[in-house]
């Protein structure tokens, strides 16, 4: 985008109307971020949405070539907002001095914050920062204005859309991953793995005795149980692994580049933790676990999960709380 954007409305109409073709959330806040800067002359720019806790999370930003300046961090924001709200106006200028933030003297302190509302809901702000003190035209405020309140509408729509997409791939119970979004992860992985030489494993578990959790406290304490190993998968899963309810009691993690034994004492580990933790909690909860890898035992990912689950089936059948791969003798026996 060439640095001198027109402020007329003819320019920013035409700006517009090529930015309504965007999609993604990513496409959209970064146009955002670098149409402020350009709009405005300004040294960075950043677009930080609202998380559900509440503060800003970067989502873009935007410096010029020979710019040091960094992102401004949540707890920065957060001083910014506050200073703002005393400014009743869309498109606001705050000193980041003033506003309580330890600046370096050398670097600019002027700021301009312009919060992305639709509705009435913030969805989040645009921020620049300019080269020296920010003196804002009227026309340079009007062509900000337009811009975030076009920029909020698009976000708006997008934020939707990826609600919605996580919510196809997602398991309403536990947060994790539905059958689906496991199927289309591993599908990911596969490909990955294909491509690089690389080895995949699958891990499935399945909680021991439930049915007995349900006939003591009926469902709704079965359910607080599968919540339970949601909330503790995610919790110990590695970042790379991704972790799903793939049906009933029974929960899969996806394992990237890791052979059969590593995969294996992943699952080891995890069950281990899972007994410590049931024991801290008073609620002893344990689990059955088996193991399949790419290549070895599988191609695609049905024959990998038949694999998986014939292990956890043969594990269950010596006494349940163990693991048990396809290749393996003997399985780690219940501790």
């Amino acid at each position: 985008m060439r640095w001198g954007i027109g402020l007329d409305l003819s320019s920013l109409t035409r700006l517009f109307v090529d930015a309504s073709s965007l999609r993604g959330v990513d496409a959209i806040t970064d146009f955002a971020s670098r149409t402020l800067g350009r709009l405005l002359d300004l040294e960075a720019a950043q677009v930080s949405l609202v998380r559900s806790q509440g503060d800003l999370t970067l989502a873009s930003f935007w410096r010029r070539p020979e710019s040091p300046l960094e992102p401004l961090t949540a707890g920065e924001l957060a001083l910014v907002a506050r200073a703002a709200q005393d400014v009743e106006a869309t498109c606001c200028v705050v000193d980041l001095s003033t506003a309580g933030l330890e600046v370096d003297p050398s670097a600019p302190t002027g700021l301009v914050w312009l919060p992305l509302c639709v509705a009435g809901a913030q969805l989040g702000a645009l921020v620049g920062r300019g080269p020296g003190p920010l003196r804002l035209e009227q026309d340079q405020i009007e062509a900000a204005t337009l811009l975030v309140q076009h920029a909020a509408s698009l976000l708006d729509a997008a934020l939707a859309l990826r609600r919605e997409q996580r919510a196809a791939v997602t398991d309403e119970l536990t947060g994790l991953l539905n059958r689906r979004g496991f199927r289309e992860r591993f599908r990911e992985e596969l490909d990955r793995a294909a491509r690089g030489g690389r080895q995949l494993a699958i891990v499935v578990l399945d909680c021991d005795d439930l049915k007995a959790v349900n006939d003591r406290g009926g469902h709704e304490l079965g359910d607080t149980a599968l919540r339970a190993i949601g909330d503790f998968l995610r919790a110990e899963k590695r970042l790379e692994d991704a972790a799903a309810r793939i049906g009933g009691d029974e929960f899969g993690l996806v394992i990237p580049d890791a052979t059969t034994s590593e995969a294996v004492a992943i699952a080891e580990r995890l069950r281990r933790s899972l007994i410590e933790r049931g024991l801290e909690s008073g609620c002893p909860m344990t689990a059955t676990f088996g193991v399949a890898s790419y290549p070895t035992d599988g191609g695609n990912l049905a024959d990998l999960l038949r694999a998986a689950d014939g292990a956890m089936y043969r594990a269950k059948a010596q006494g349940k709380n163990r693991t048990l791969s396809i290749a393996s003798s003997s399985s780690a026996a219940s501790t």
